[in-house]
């Protein structure tokens, strides 16, 4: 729960399947930004290597 805890505290609920190395996120886009979602991933040492 490493992950989504630390998007919740920027206010991104998130869904992660480590086994598949995947994240689900939801977020306000008017409040926050992809780059700021990849950041806080990146900061935990996980990479992000696409945003759809």
């Amino acid at each position: 729960m490493l992950i989504e805890g630390e998007l919740m505290d920027i206010g991104v609920t998130a869904v992660c399947n480590y086994t598949k190395g995947h994240v689900d996120v939801a977020f306000d886009e008017e409040k926050i930004r992809e780059k700021e979602i990849a950041g806080v991933i990146e900061r935990l040492g996980y990479t992000v290597d696409r945003i759809r």
